[in-house]
């Protein structure tokens, strides 16, 4: 009986036999191997202008495992230092547990607000950052 490789040797097996510095198929998508098609650096391009320009909402839609993740830490990589974000790696929220979300990842002080309470300090936030030319964006 053949034992199973472990996950180490299998790794080592795969990056010598196709010459891999890095393991290209990690658990969180790696913008590091951001692959620029014409489709995806038209994509990238569009939504860092309207993000720069501030237009408010851009959608992202796609199949599973066609590069939407990628696509968006790889913005995130291309904005850093511009730009502020919080990443909701979740579908399954509601209107009250996005605003939780974004206040905790917006390190706002938040213990003992209620939710009204809780959008007004992400608002107040908001207005803040436009008013010192910053941008803060929700992927």
């Amino acid at each position: 009986m053949v034992e199973p490789l472990s996950l180490d040797e299998n790794k080592t097996l795969v990056e010598t036999h196709f010459g891999f510095r890095d393991m290209p198929f990690g658990v969180a998508p790696d913008p590091s191997f951001f692959f620029r098609s014409h489709h995806y650096a038209e994509g990238l391009d569009v939504l860092a202008e309207g993000i720069k320009a501030k237009k408010g909402l851009l959608l992202v839609t796609g199949e599973v495992g066609t590069g939407k993740t990628i696509l968006l830490r790889k913005l995130m990589r291309h904005l850093e230092g511009t730009t502020r974000f919080v990443f909701v790696s979740t579908s399954y929220l509601t209107s009250d547990g996005l605003i939780d979300l974004i206040v905790e990842d917006l390190a706002l002080l938040a213990q003992g607000k209620t939710g009204l309470e809780l959008g007004q300090a992400l608002k107040d936030y908001l207005l803040q950052q436009n008013s010192e030319a910053k941008t803060v964006a929700v992927l």
